[in-house]
């Protein structure tokens, strides 16, 4: 089985838009679906174009089995983060059937060493149980609002 890592392009936005959808476990029926589904193809059309975000997916065999997404945004500068660029890491997720393989390590690597090419030093994100650990490991500790890492 051969893992191939890369970034997403515009073309995956149907696919990341679904994903969320999923992640969220909105129904078809629900009265909000159709707006919750447009705003959020509008949000990576956006991200994507304007780079304010990266989004790596991890495939087997052309089938996405992870992915995980960063958000770069700005914030006044502090005396804790003296450039103001904070990355926002979500949606880090791994089918099932792959887990405990090391997929969601270099999906997080991935993410972290593109967010530091563009001189991100802040990264922040909400943990999952699952993922706690992974997160710990690679450094981050708890915060006010979720896990930091600062580098």
């Amino acid at each position: 089985m051969e893992i191939i890592y890369r970034n997403a392009i515009m073309e995956d936005i149907d696919f990341l838009v679904d994903s969320r959808l999923d992640f969220i476990n909105i129904s078809y029926a629900d009265e909000s679906y159709e707006l919750l589904k447009s705003n959020l193809y509008l949000y990576f059309e956006k991200g994507l174009l304007e780079k304010q975000c990266d989004i790596v997916l991890a495939e087997v065999d052309s089938s996405v089995i992870g992915t995980g997404i960063i958000f770069y945004y700005n914030s006044v500068p502090s005396l804790f983060n003296p450039w103001g660029k904070n990355a926002y890491i979500t949606s880090m997720f791994v089918n099932e059937k792959y887990r405990r393989q090391g997929i969601a390590s270099t999906i997080l690597d991935k993410l972290i060493r593109t967010a530091r090419v563009k001189e991100y030093h802040i990264f922040l994100l909400q943990e999952s149980k699952m993922g706690k650990p992974l997160y710990e490991k690679y450094g981050f500790h708890e915060g006010k609002n979720g896990m930091l890492l600062k580098l």
